[in-house]
């Protein structure tokens, strides 16, 4: 009986385990895209003097933090710099192209014209990037320009997190201008089949973060991955809140269909997990929608 018992406790310990450590990441997450890329407060960079402070230690202060290595780690994150950014960005251009030929056979003259789109929008990117890098640097370290200045930077880090080469990017504009019609027809075949393909991948990934909780049979893993693809639709781009997007969708989904997968005390504990989000519901869609998961919205 002691071992049954300890068997019991074990494995709702477990159950309230994942729901703890799920909602500890959905909150991470929430607070990591405000503030992971948002510089320090500006009140913390600049202390207030104190009556043994002079203003020139202030100032001193000030000038250690105002620097175009501190502009960089705000822009880029820590370890990366502009530079380095840049030619990951070309990096991206180039598999972009690349991918495009294979889907559709490019010839010559359109690759020259889709890289030349493509880092017309790096250097578009790079003359924004340098505009508010020259604010950051006269703003003599003034903490309500500092605050100002991180919401120039905000959609900047958008951007280069969701990839710059999307739907209004000049490389799609070119992409739509110079293919030929089979061509596009292609393009738009294989994109589609690989959208999809890489949306199956997380949503078996997100169901495996929910295993331990529901206790699914490996059938039941491909039948709940198969009702989440019917119901839902993957993003137009995937990003780093891909996990966040699947979890918004499935939450939308009436619980009566995973009964069609789910035994009754499966379901409870599915819809237990969900319940512990649905308090950050609205902020997750907002989040969401910041990011250019239209998608997860249009439900």
């Amino acid at each position: 009986m002691f071992w049954n018992k300890f068997r019991r406790n074990w494995t709702w310990l477990g159950r309230r385990f994942v729901s703890l450590a799920l909602r500890a990441l959905i909150l991470l997450t929430l607070g990591l895209t405000q503030q992971f890329w948002e510089p320090t407060r500006a009140q913390e960079l600049v202390d207030e003097p104190g009556p043994a402070e002079t203003r020139k230690e202030v100032d001193q202060v000030s000038r250690i933090y105002v620097t175009t290595e501190m502009f960089d780690r705000w822009m880029f994150g820590n370890g990366h710099t502009a530079s380095g950014r840049r030619n990951e960005l070309y990096s991206q251009l180039t598999d972009r192209i690349l991918d495009v030929d294979k889907m559709c056979q490019i010839t010559e003259l359109q690759r020259v014209k889709l890289e030349l789109a493509g880092r017309t929008d790096i250097a578009r990117l790079y003359d924004q990037v340098e505009l508010v890098r020259d604010k950051f640097l006269r703003c003599q370290g003034d903490p309500q320009q500092l605050n100002e200045i991180f919401a120039d930077i905000r959609p900047i880090q958008i951007r280069l997190r969701a990839g710059i080469f999307n739907d209004n990017s000049m490389f799609a504009k070119a992409l739509r201008a110079v293919l030929k019609t089979e061509q596009r027809a292609n393009l738009l075949i294989a994109d589609k089949e690989r959208r999809q393909f890489k949306y199956d991948a997380v949503v078996l990934m997100a169901i495996g973060m929910w295993d331990e909780a529901v206790s699914l049979s490996d059938a039941q893993r491909y039948q709940l991955m198969g009702l989440i693809v019917r119901e839902t639709k993957p993003p137009r781009a995937f990003a780093h809140l891909d996990y966040h997007y699947v979890l918004y969708q499935t939450m939308a989904i009436p619980e009566d269909r995973f009964r069609e997968v789910l035994n009754p005390q499966q379901s409870r504990r599915l819809q237990g997990l969900f319940r512990d989000f649905r308090t950050i519901l609205p902020k997750l869609g907002e989040m969401l929608e910041t990011h250019g998961y239209e998608a997860a919205l249009d439900q």
